[in-house]
């Protein structure tokens, strides 16, 4: 897969090594404090892992409903940094979803 992305393209690999910058402590980190301060990422996030649809829907069907809200809300991409980590995690939240290591961590945080 290649994304051309600000006039660069990566490959698997650096797009993997670019996402490695955006660890699983990192967005979950994000996702906290942006429970503490009320935004739309954790409420839209708290809903869907919450709600009954999600229970039914495969593992891949949850990453990309999660990665959906996570790439619609550009504030908690700010979050994350800047450049191209965020670019990437952006549109592949958007079209491949999350990993399954943040899906479970998010639906850990918010189960608790």
């Amino acid at each position: 897969m290649k994304i051309k992305t600000t006039g660069m393209v990566l490959n698997e690999m650096q797009l993997a090594q670019v996402a490695g910058g955006l660890g699983i402590t990192t967005v979950l980190g994000c996702l906290y404090t942006a429970g503490k301060t009320g935004m739309a990422v954790y409420k839209e996030t708290k809903a869907l892992v919450t709600s009954p649809e999600y229970a039914k829907m495969t593992d891949k069907q949850k990453n990309k409903a999660i990665g959906r809200i996570f790439a619609d809300n550009v504030a908690f991409g700010g979050m994350l940094g800047a450049g191209a980590g965020v670019i990437y995690a952006q549109t592949k939240w958007r079209f491949a979803g999350v990993g399954n290591e943040i899906r479970e961590g998010v639906e850990k945080l918010l189960k608790e």
